[in-house]
């Protein structure tokens, strides 16, 4: 697992969601920074944050873990 790439995944979900950095951190009830932190891929997994983020960006935890969207 890629933090790095998970994150640069994450960032673009939800760049391309029209969301910034702060308000996916309101609707996920955390700080910009853990967002931030996210994105870096310097972060743990943590499924108080982790879940609540794929739903939000509706991705499933295993396009989270890979960085990459299914196609099927």
């Amino acid at each position: 697992m890629d933090k790095k790439y998970i994150g640069k995944f994450i960032s673009n979900i939800r760049e391309e969601k029209k969301l910034t950095q702060e308000e996916l951190a309101k609707s996920l009830g955390v700080s910009k920074r853990k967002i931030q932190k996210i994105e870096k891929g310097k972060f743990k997994i943590n499924s108080d944050v982790i879940i609540p983020l794929c739903n939000e960006l509706k991705i499933s935890i295993y396009e989270f873990l890979n960085g990459h969207k299914d196609i099927w």
